[in-house]
């Protein structure tokens, strides 16, 4: 594996040191690892308490132009994991009723002995 050193300085034209290979720092960039979060997925609830997902995979850059990436092993990336998942719809739900079958009901609830 050949080792490279990025040349951040145009004007630094000096010699890579021994075992390296400067080259341009915009070049640098390739083989750096990132979170590529993926879109939110719908809420599991319209009202009450709901979740919703996301795929967060980290990428490796292999290509500038065109921008090429291809995805790793999550140990790779060196920056902490965004979310994949996340609360939603925490709205109260509306009155609902619930029919039940019908009860024999006690005079003492009319108010009557």
């Amino acid at each position: 594996m050949q080792k490279v050193l990025a040349n951040k300085s145009p004007r630094n034209t000096s010699q890579a040191p021994s075992g390296l290979t400067r080259v341009p720092a915009s070049l640098s960039v390739c083989g750096r690892r990132r979170w590529e979060p993926k879109p939110w997925t719908p809420c599991t609830s319209t009202c009450g308490a709901g979740i919703r997902s996301r795929v967060v995979p980290c990428n490796r850059l292999v290509s500038l132009t065109p921008a090429v990436t291809v995805t790793v092993a999550d140990e790779e990336c060196v920056e902490p994991k965004p979310p994949v998942l996340q609360s939603c719809s925490q709205r109260d739900c509306p009155p609902s009723w619930h029919v039940g079958e019908w009860q024999e009901v006690s005079p003492a609830l009319w108010g009557r002995p």
